[in-house]
């Protein structure tokens, strides 16, 4: 894919989004080269709005005490078992009826659904929530990132990969942003984080 269809590609993916999508670290070639996988890409193109929607969704379904709602949406294959097209869509919303209560948080929900249903890869994770600022690194985004719980889980989680894609989706600015989950890694926590120690992961 020469660097023209990777500009395509991108504006394309923009077009699907209410308001503008930012490329994190380096722009659109340096997201969707070769490290993600062609494969992984067209998978992508193909179920995005899709997948927006479907987050979009789940998040009606929330549970907040304090109104803080967030629905995912996980484009998930398993082409060794299942063919090499098959993907499915599994969704997750959180989960918190008091400030002192467990949070369920929608990402490992929709994460472990799929991984239940023998779901191996993720390919993408969208999230649609308000932004707030992350309790981990202190980062305002202006779009909801996985929590710093979400990123130290998945980062031991056998069906995300360091080039799963992150997508998040701002309801209200209608702004989103898409990055490599390995990128989100070292945006909050910097290059001594980047490990991953689940065994047999994919690619």
């Amino acid at each position: 894919m020469s660097y023209e269809q990777y500009e395509q590609t991108a504006a394309s993916i923009q077009m699907m989004v209410r308001g503008t999508i930012i490329y994190i670290s380096g722009g659109v070639y340096d997201i969707f080269r070769g490290e993600g996988s062609q494969r992984n890409l067209q998978l992508l193109i193909n179920s995005f709005p899709t997948l927006a929607e479907r987050a979009a969704q789940a998040r009606k379904h929330a549970v907040s005490y304090r109104g803080f709602h967030v629905g995912c949406a996980a484009l998930a294959s398993n082409p060794e078992e299942k063919g090499a097209d098959q993907t499915a869509i599994f969704l997750g919303c959180n989960e918190k009826t008091a400030s002192d209560a467990q949070t369920v948080c929608a990402e490992r929900v929709a994460v472990q659904s799929a991984l239940a249903w023998g779901y191996r890869h993720i390919v993408a994770i969208a999230i649609e929530g308000p932004p707030q600022e992350d309790h981990g690194s202190g980062i305002k985004s202006p779009t909801l990132h996985p929590c710093k719980d979400c990123r130290a889980a998945f980062q031991y989680t056998p069906n995300v990969s360091p080039n799963t894609y992150i997508i998040t989706l701002n309801p209200m600015s209608g702004q989103g942003q898409i990055c490599l989950f390995r990128e989100l890694i070292l945006i909050h926590h910097g290059p001594n984080h980047l490990q991953w120690h689940a065994l047999g992961r994919p690619t």
